[in-house]
């Protein structure tokens, strides 16, 4: 147990918390790391830290030419001061452990360098292969990534990810995470490179985000790669993409997604896949973007699409763009094997909004508008029973092709 009568303590090198054992940091306590000799705190072999502050006497980890928390440390009387990647962070890897993070400031870490050591945290913090709760902290001034999270199962809420946007680090972000189920609900992200960066090609489906706050982020306020998790009241401003911007395979073989109403749209980064077998559901209130930035938007569809809507305007497609025109973004696209239940939609500003390919056409109370074209359809499509009611085409190049599908 650390006290903070004993504050500041100062760490020099690269330190462990091992063999079973908790490291116990009462509120107050400052830690500061060496930005000379590099260094970090590592808690393994079933290791894990218990740090609980308050908020008149959060807990502090930082750099040793941070003056703000536990003096001159270096007593430099002003001549330097703290930078990103001033210290390693602080690295959890002790699987079947849980520890406890709560009212702490985390800074100025996130060191690395390439082919030596923290290749893979590269964080204030970094938890992997364990859990954690963590809430009501403080991530910020990190080389990389504010937190990262591998294969750790854990719970963020109340937290702030913040001024982790090193230039000089194309993935820097508040907060990065791959696989795991995770748990982050009302922390605020801002002023990141990206706010929430999730690589999550294996991620468990049933992590939930909601009610996040992401404001002027350099890029994207949250990227996703891969399955997605459950996103729910989330909103952001002045973010270079102000959307929660997915790629890759969203789905999960056997299982259903669902896109719930944020007031942050979905963006559809390149080609997004739902997997044959597995099925996608979007909900009233959802809004889902596309454009053709590096690559053209498109959904492609190989399992099953429903989209509940009611009236043309509760579930909406349409252009990322401030000024949307014809062409904007690609469309959905059903393959062979596809089905689909498309009713109280909005399509605009795509190549070709709907197109089938040897899957049934499926719709009601639709909308189409400003599309070059509005639905196609091949031969094999048009063998099944077509279901259209209340469609409206308004201002598209052309409606249907063939002409006349209904």
């Amino acid at each position: 147990t650390l006290s903070a009568s004993g504050s500041p303590y100062f760490v020099d090198g690269l330190q462990s918390v091992t063999a079973s054992s908790t490291l116990t940091l009462e509120p107050g306590v400052v830690i500061k790391f060496n930005a000379i000799n590099k260094s970090g705190l590592q808690f393994i072999n079933g290791g894990k830290l218990s740090a609980v502050g308050s908020s008149v006497n959060p807990i502090i980890f930082t750099s040793f030419y941070d003056d703000s928390y536990g003096g001159d440390t270096n007593g430099s009387i002003g001549s330097t001061s703290p930078s990103y990647g001033d210290w390693y962070g602080v690295r959890i890897d002790s699987p079947g452990t849980e520890s406890t993070i709560s009212r702490v400031l985390f800074r100025y870490g996130g060191w690395y360098y390439s082919g030596g050591g923290w290749t893979d945290s590269k964080a204030n913090l970094y938890i992997a292969n364990s859990s954690a709760v963590i809430s009501d902290s403080v991530f910020e001034y990190s080389y990389v990534y504010g937190a990262k999270l591998t294969n750790a199962s854990s719970t963020l809420v109340g937290n702030f990810f913040r001024y982790n946007n090193n230039s000089a680090e194309g993935a820097s972000s508040g907060l990065s995470s791959e696989l795991g189920t995770l748990t982050v609900n009302s922390n605020t992200f801002s002023d990141n490179k990206r706010g929430f960066y999730v690589l999550s090609s294996n991620f468990d489906s049933s992590s939930n985000f909601n009610s996040n706050t992401f404001t002027s982020n350099t890029g994207e306020a949250v990227y996703s790669s891969g399955r997605l998790g459950s996103y729910s009241g989330n909103s952001g401003s002045s973010n270079g993409v102000n959307a929660i911007s997915v790629s890759g395979t969203i789905t999960q073989n056997g299982a259903t997604t669902t896109l719930a109403a944020n007031s942050l749209p979905y963006l559809l980064n390149g080609s997004v896949t739902v997997a044959a077998g597995s099925a996608l559901a979007v909900n009233s209130g959802v809004v889902i973007k596309g454009w053709s930035i590096n690559s053209t938007s498109y959904l492609n569809v190989y399992g099953n699409l429903v989209v509940s809507g009611a009236n043309f305007s509760d579930i909406v497609f349409s252009s990322m763009f401030s000024s949307p025109a014809k062409d904007d973004w690609g469309g959905l696209r059903f393959y062979s094997g596809s089905r689909s239940a498309i009713a109280g939609a909005t399509f605009e500003y795509a190549r070709a909004a709907i197109a089938y390919t040897d899957s049934p056409i499926n719709l009601s109370n639709v909308k189409f508008s400003e599309n070059t074209l509005g639905v196609s359809a091949d031969s094999a499509s048009l063998a099944y029973p077509i279901t259209a009611s209340a469609i409206t085409f308004t201002n598209n190049t052309a409606t249907t092709s063939p002409g006349g599908l209904w």
